[in-house]
């Protein structure tokens, strides 16, 4: 505010303009003012009029007791307080003048600050006041463009609304146009149209638009009524559609017909199959895009029109391939071919032969076959199905029924399914005859012999022949039947073996076949299978209910809310074939065990202990001799060394066993001088133990 250079110059210096300030600057309205600039005064420094004492003077401060007279005159002394170098001697004048004039300097630079600072204080305020107006002004400005914006957005989207409606009222009006003229169209006696298909194809593409138009403003005026005339209206397309293709095939097929009749003496083979297939693709083939059109539509009521169009065409196609079909059927005609099979075969792949010529030509006119194509190819092969049925149902041989099955496999189509169930059902019966059979086997001398027992052989082979041929469920049934019936025909056989061949070789050929059943229907993965019981158990509570509470009914309903707890219900059992094979042998194992050692437990069968040392000495002989001929015999029927140690351990645990009864009943009966000699059970298991390796060595 006041620059330090001004107080160097004298007090005379001539007044100037102040120059404007900021907030002059800004606030406009303001007039400036002048300022004074005071003279700068020079300043003297007081000159030192007494010599500075090196004196230190000590002050006193006064008590708060009463001072004597010096004291207090000590105290009033002011030279002892402001120091002996201030002197009121040495008072300068004009020092003292200028340190005024400074202070009312400092004083009027101060009060002129404060007017200035007012000044500014007041300029301020009215600048506040001027933003202040001015925010509010622009306020009312952003509030009137923010009104002004929103009428304009209005504005423009009305406009845009109304552009789009100038622009939809085209589209709108073309979707009645549309109606008007497909219409007009329809209502056209004959199916001319159809013929040409790309207009047919765009009337129906723009009835199809008006449609889905109808659906997407229901809030038109009277937007039901146009929906049912687009409906209407393409339902008439697409009858029209349908009549025009039934109308071609008729004609095509009609065309064929004529010259196939009249060149049936003269034409060969070829020419026929060229009129049937070849001509029929070329001239039905215009009729494709037609029926695609009429596929694509996914509405109920015109599958019954697509279906009329199959339907016509599986007539015409049957009208053609009709004799075709008589000339392969002709070998299975009475009284038939020399061999069943062969000719079955040949037939099947005749059959085949015409059923891929026919689902080309179906691709090419109808397009991708469907349910209605294969049932078709099904009925086409119903003359077959009779022909082939007289035959099945007569078969007596396993082996002819299998080829034909794995005949029927070897073609990838359904249409030979009521076929292939025919057969399998003719080999489950002849198989179950087979199986009946097995029980009822009466072995002859001849059987021992043999290394298969012949019942045995059977059912392998039957199981052998229809694996794979038929379902897991009907396989898994059969295949437990068969064990169950090999097992009942092998206790048979067992008892004539022993009669003839002894009580040891009998079991164990009864063993050996076992083990072959085992070992060979392992490698059919035979299933659980399932069988079903009815149980009537209920029926015995009911009647004891009945009988005990007879007099407590009071209504009919009781009664048969009793009787509906009690009905017979049907069990399932789940069924293991191998269970029982595991069973069977447990059984033939135990026999055999107590057959070899009847034999050879004879001579300590008394249980006299005076006569232990002999007993015991002729039971290590009967042992030695009949231990070794059984080993022996052992090899000889079972080949599999797993199954002769399990046998032999057996044996030898169970001579163990009996022993050691033995054994403990003379030790309890007997003095010490008929044990002596007689050996323990523990020195007996190890006899046997070192007398069966001796046996396996030599073997």
């Amino acid at each position: 505010m006041f620059d330090d250079w001004a107080y160097r110059e004298h007090f005379d210096t001539p007044r100037r303009e102040r120059a404007k300030s900021i907030v002059q600057s800004v606030a406009s309205q303001i007039s400036a003012e002048e300022d004074w600039v005071l003279p700068v005064v020079e300043l003297r420094r007081r000159a030192n009029s007494l010599p500075r004492s090196e004196k230190v003077t000590t002050r006193s401060w006064p008590l708060d007791t009463p001072f004597l007279d010096a004291q207090k005159a000590e105290m009033n002394d002011w030279k002892l307080w402001v120091g002996p170098e201030y002197s009121i001697d040495d008072f300068d004048e004009a020092l003292f003048s200028a340190q005024i004039l400074e202070s009312q300097t400092v004083l009027e630079r101060a009060r002129l600050a404060i007017s200035v600072y007012n000044r500014l204080g007041a300029e301020s305020e009215q600048l506040i006041d001027n933003i202040e107006a001015t925010k509010s002004n622009l306020e009312n400005i952003n509030t009137q463009i923010v009104e002004m914006r929103v009428v304009s957005d209005g504005g423009i989207h009305e406009q845009e609304k109304l552009d789009q409606l100038h622009k939809d009222l085209d589209k709108y009006l073309r979707i009645y146009d549309n109606l008007d003229n497909s219409t007009r169209i329809l209502n056209k006696p004959g199916n001319k149209l159809v013929s040409k298909v790309q207009e047919f194809r765009t009337l129906l593409q723009n009835l199809d638009e008006g449609l889905e138009f109808c659906k997407q403003h229901p809030e038109f005026k009277d937007m039901d009524l146009y929906e049912m005339r687009h409906t209407q209206c393409i339902l008439r397309a697409v009858t029209l559609a349908q009549e025009f293709c039934v109308g071609h095939l008729r004609k095509v097929t009609g065309s064929i017909l004529q010259k196939l009749v009249a060149s049936s003496t003269s034409s060969t083979t070829g020419a026929m199959h060229a009129l049937i297939w070849t001509k029929f693709e070329a001239d039905a083939e215009f009729i494709s895009p037609i029926v695609s059109v009429i596929k694509s539509r996914d509405d109920e009521k015109l599958e019954s029109l697509l279906m009329e169009v199959q339907k016509q065409y599986f007539t015409c196609r049957s009208q053609l391939i009709s004799p075709e079909i008589s000339r392969s059927l002709a070998p299975l005609a009475p009284p038939g071919p020399p061999d069943f099979i062969v000719g079955a075969q040949n037939i099947l792949v005749q059959f085949m032969t015409l059923f891929n010529k026919e689902l080309d030509a179906y691709r090419k006119v109808m397009g991708e076959p469907d349910e209605q194509y294969e049932q078709w190819l099904t009925d086409l092969c119903q003359p077959l199905y009779d022909q082939l049925r007289r035959y099945i149902i007569r078969e007596t041989d396993i082996s002819q029924l299998c080829q034909l099955i794995m005949s029927i496999q070897g073609h990838d189509t359904q249409a030979f399914d009521p076929i292939y169930r025919d057969t399998q059902n003719r080999l489950v019966f002849r198989a179950d005859l087979i199986v009946d059979g097995i029980s009822k086997y009466q072995p002859t001398p001849k059987d021992w012999g043999k290394t298969v027992y012949p019942t045995v052989t059977q059912a392998l082979d039957l199981l052998g022949q229809v694996y794979e041929l038929l379902n897991n469920e009907v396989f898994n049934n059969l295949a437990y039947r068969c064990v169950n019936q090999c097992i009942l025909s092998l206790e048979t056989g067992r008892e004539s073996a022993m009669t003839r061949l002894g009580k040891i070789e009998g079991s164990l050929f009864h063993i050996q076949q076992l083990v072959l059943l085992q070992t060979r229907i392992m490698d059919f993965n035979v299933e659980h299978s399932v069988e079903h019981d009815v149980d009537f158990s209920g029926l015995q509570t009911f009647v004891e209910a009945f009988w005990q509470n007879r007099s407590r009914f009071t209504s009919v309903r009781e009664l048969f809310g009793i009787a509906r707890t009690s009905m017979p219900h049907v069990i399932e059992h789940m069924i293991d074939a191998m269970e029982g094979l595991y069973s069977a042998l447990r059984l033939a194992v135990t026999r055999f065990t107590e057959y070899a050692t009847d034999s050879m437990i004879d001579p300590i069968s008394k249980n006299d202990a005076r006569t232990a040392q002999h007993d015991v000495h002729n039971f290590r002989e009967a042992v030695a001799v009949e231990l070794k001929r059984i080993n022996t015999v052992v090899h000889d029927y079972i080949s599999e060394p797993r199954v002769c140690d399990v046998l032999l351990d057996s044996l030898q645990d169970d001579l163990v066993k009996k022993y050691t009864e033995y054994y403990h009943l003379i030790y309890n009966t007997g003095s010490p001088d008929m044990l002596d000699g007689v050996m323990d059970a523990d020195a007996m298991m190890a006899w046997l133990g070192e007398l069966t390796r001796q046996f396996q060595t030599n073997l």
